[in-house]
C-alpha cells in the first residue's frame, strides 16, 4: 500500500508546534532554537520527509498571478466581490486568474489541482454548495501556497478568512419578520458544513427563542444549487405545509426570488400573506414586484480586503515570515423592501 508524502503539518502535529516553526527549523533559521532545529531534522529523516517541488516551485518562481475559484461569476455579490479583488489587485501590480465552480464540488476540486501547479502566487477561494470534503485545502495549505477563504469558511480548515457576520445578518432578518407579525417562519438553509449556513440557522433560530416562537424543524428547508428552479419547486412545498407557513428566510436571494415567482402564480400576496427575506441583496431584490428585503453583504470591500490578506500571506511566505491566522468579520446591512412590510 502506497503511503502519502510526510508534510511539515505531519511534523508540526508530531511535535506539537506550528508549521511554520518546522519550514524554519529545516531552513536553519537562527531565531529556532538548537534543540528544537535538531528534532525537526531526525523527525525529517525518520519520514523521509522530502520538500513540496510545488511549494518550492511557487516561492522561486513568483507569476504575480492570483487564483480566484469563485461558485458564479454571473452573481450579484459575487460579481461585486471581483470588482473589489481586481481593483486591489491592481493596485499593487497583480494580475487575477478568475474561475467559476459553477456551485460544483468537482470542478472546484479540478480548478484548485489546476492552481497547485504553481499558475498563481496565491488561492481566494469561495466554496461551492456541494463542498463537504476538504482535502484538497488541506493540500493547498501543505505545499505552503498562501490561501485566503472567502464569504464561506469551514472549521475544517485553519487559514485567513474574509466573511460577514452572518449571525447578525440572519437574526435581524428574522426579528424584523417577527415584529411584523409573521409567526410561522420558514428558514431556507444550505450546506451545513460551511459557517455562513451554521451562523445563519443560529441567527434564525435565536430570533425564534427571543420572541418566544416554538422552533418547528419542518419548517427549514435545505437548498442544494439556489437556482431559481429550486425555488420554485421549494416554494410549492412550503405552500402546501400542515402548518400553514406565513414567511420565508432565505440564505440568498436566487432560491427566494423562485420562492417569490411560485406564490405570486398562485395567486399568494406578498406581503399580506408572506413575508420575503433574502440574503446578499442581488441586483433582482430591487426590481422584481414587490422588491425584495435582504440582508447585505459588502462585496467589494470583501473582495479588497481579500486581496490585502493574501498579499500578507505572500509576503511573509517569501521573507520566511511566521504569519498569525486572521479571520476577517464585515458587517451586514438588512435592507427592507415591501416584501416583508406588512405593518405599513
Amino acid at each position: 500500500m502506497k503511503h502519502r508524502p510526510a508534510t511539515l503539518k505531519d511534523m508540526a502535529q508530531r511535535l506539537n508546534t506550528s508549521v511554520a516553526t518546522i519550514s524554519r527549523a529545516l531552513k536553519d533559521k537562527p531565531d529556532i532554537s538548537a534543540e528544537m532545529r535538531l528534532k525537526v531534522r531526525q523527525l525529517a529523516d525518520e519520514l523521509n520527509y522530502q520538500p513540496n517541488p510545488i511549494a518550492l516551485n511557487l516561492k522561486n518562481h513568483r507569476s504575480q498571478t492570483l487564483g480566484v475559484v469563485i461558485p458564479k461569476v454571473v452573481h450579484f455579490m459575487f460579481s461585486t466581490i471581483i470588482s473589489g479583488i481586481l481593483e486591489e489587485a491592481e493596485r499593487y501590480g497583480y494580475n487575477v486568474l478568475i474561475c467559476e465552480s459553477n456551485q460544483k464540488y468537482d470542478r472546484e476540486l479540478r480548478i484548485v489541482n489546476d492552481f497547485m501547479g504553481g499558475k498563481v502566487d496565491g488561492l481566494i477561494i469561495c466554496f461551492s454548495n456541494q463542498t463537504r470534503n476538504f482535502a484538497h485545502i488541506e493540500q493547498v495549505l501543505n505545499a505552503a501556497i498562501p490561501l485566503v477563504m472567502l464569504d464561506k469558511s469551514t472549521d475544517s480548515i485553519t487559514a485567513d478568512q474574509v466573511v460577514v457576520d452572518d449571525y447578525e445578518g440572519a437574526f435581524s432578518a428574522v426579528e424584523h419578520l417577527i415584529e411584523q407579525g409573521y409567526k410561522r417562519i420558514v428558514h431556507i438553509n444550505g450546506n451545513e458544513a460551511l459557517h455562513h449556513s451554521q451562523a445563519r440557522m443560529s441567527g434564525y433560530l435565536d430570533a425564534l427563542r427571543k420572541h418566544g416562537l416554538p422552533v418547528e424543524s419542518s419548517l427549514i428547508f435545505k437548498a442544494e444549487d439556489f437556482s431559481l428552479e429550486e425555488g420554485r419547486a421549494l416554494g410549492e412545498k412550503i405552500l402546501g405545509h400542515p402548518l400553514r407557513p406565513d414567511a420565508v428566510f432565505a440564505i440568498s436571494d436566487e432560491v427566494l426570488i423562485g420562492v417569490h415567482q411560485y406564490l405570486k402564480s398562485q395567486n399568494r400576496r406578498i406581503p399580506e400573506d408572506f413575508g420575503l427575506v433574502g440574503f446578499s441583496d442581488s441586483t433582482m431584490a430591487s426590481v422584481i414586484e414587490p422588491p425584495l428585503s435582504s440582508v447585505r453583504q459588502p462585496g467589494m470591500e470583501m473582495g479588497k480586503l481579500a486581496v490585502q490578506c493574501l498579499l500578507e500571506l505572500i509576503r511573509a511566505e517569501e521573507s520566511d515570515l511566521p504569519k498569525n491566522v486572521q479571520t476577517h468579520t464585515l458587517k451586514t446591512e438588512l435592507i427592507v423592501r415591501k416584501s416583508s412590510l406588512r405593518n405599513t
